[in-house]
C-alpha cells in the first residue's frame, strides 16, 4: 500500500509522470540505448520506449486489486496491475503499425531491452515476443538486453531439487509467490510454467532462475556487482549475505550464464 501510494503521489523520483503516459510529451530525448548521438551504434534505428507505469515489473494481469495499509486498516487503494497487458498491447500496436514507424512485422533485427523492472519485463516476455515475430518472419533476428535484477539463483543449490519443499528457499518464496498471484495474477515465461505446472511454480517469477534455465533468446546481461537492492532481497529470502558475498555470487552467476550459453 505505502509503496504504491508513493509511486502515484510522490514528489521525488517516483511521481505520477511515471505512472501514466498522460503527462508525456510527443517526443522524448533519452540517453543510453535511446541516445541519438554518433557514439551509439543504434542511434539510426527505429526506437520505441514503453514507459514504466504499472508497478508490477510488466507481469500483472489483474484490475482493481485492493491493497490494504499495514498501519491503518481504514486505508486502502485499488490499483490496476496490468503490466503484461500493456507490454502485449504495445507489441500488437507496433505490429499493426503506428504513425512515424514501419510495422514491427517488417523488421529484420529487433532488440528488446529493459533496465531494472524493465529487465524483468524482458525476461518475462522476450521468448513470447520472439516466437510471435518469427511466426510472421522466420528470418527475423531477436535479441534481449537486460540491465540489473539478475538476482542470484539460490534454488536447488543446497542438496535438494529446485522447487521442492526440501529446498531451503521453498517456504519463503512460495509465500511471496502466493501473495503476487493474489495481487496481480502474473504472466510468466511459458516454458517455465510447463516445467513447473504445480509444485515450484514460484521459480517462474525468480529472475535468476528464469534467465539461467528458460530464456532461449540470445541475450546481453549487465549487472552491478554492488547492487544494494540485490543485497536486501537476499536477506529477505533467508540467504545470509554481505556486500562482498553478494558481489561474488553475482560474479559467479554472470560466469555461469556465459558458460551455459
Amino acid at each position: 500500500y505505502d509503496t504504491s501510494a508513493v509511486r502515484w503521489c510522490g514528489l521525488g523520483f517516483y511521481n505520477a509522470r511515471q505512472m501514466s503516459t498522460t503527462y508525456e510529451p510527443d517526443f522524448l530525448t533519452k540517453g543510453g540505448l535511446l541516445n541519438r548521438n554518433g557514439t551509439n551504434r543504434l542511434a539510426d534505428r527505429n526506437e520505441v520506449m514503453v514507459n514504466y507505469c504499472s508497478s508490477d515489473s510488466w507481469q500483472g494481469q489483474k484490475s482493481d486489486s485492493v491493497l490494504q495499509s499495514e498501519d491503518d486498516p481504514t486505508k486502502s487503494v485499488s490499483l490496476h496491475f496490468r503490466g503484461a497487458t500493456i507490454a502485449q498491447a504495445a507489441i500488437a500496436a507496433l505490429e499493426q503499425g503506428v504513425p512515424g514507424l514501419p510495422k514491427l512485422t517488417d523488421a529484420t533485427d529487433v532488440l528488446i531491452s529493459g533496465d531494472s523492472a524493465g529487465a524483468t519485463g524482458v525476461r518475462t516476455h522476450v521468448d513470447n515476443i520472439a516466437a510471435r515475430l518469427k511466426n510472421n518472419n522466420p528470418s527475423v533476428r531477436v535479441r534481449a538486453q537486460m540491465e540489473a535484477t539478475f538476482f542470484p539463483d539460490v534454488n536447488g543449490r543446497q542438496g535438494a531439487a529446485a522447487g521442492t519443499p526440501a529446498d531451503p528457499p521453498y517456504a519463503s518464496k512460495t509465500q511471496r509467490y502466493n501473495s503476487d498471484v493474489a495481487r496481480m495474477n502474473p504472466f510468466m515465461d511459458e516454458s517455465c510454467k510447463s516445467a513447473h505446472p504445480t509444485q515450484g511454480t514460484y521459480l517462474c517469477m525468480d529472475n535468476g532462475y528464469v534467465e539461467l534455465n528458460h530464456v532461449t533468446t540470445p541475450l546481453f546481461q549487465i549487472q552491478d556487482l554492488t547492487d544494494e537492492n540485490m543485497l536486501g532481497s537476499l536477506v529477505d529470502a533467508g540467504t545470509a549475505a554481505t556486500a562482498l558475498t553478494m558481489g561474488q555470487k553475482l560474479s559467479d552467476q554472470m560466469a555461469e550464464l556465459a558458460n551455459i550459453r
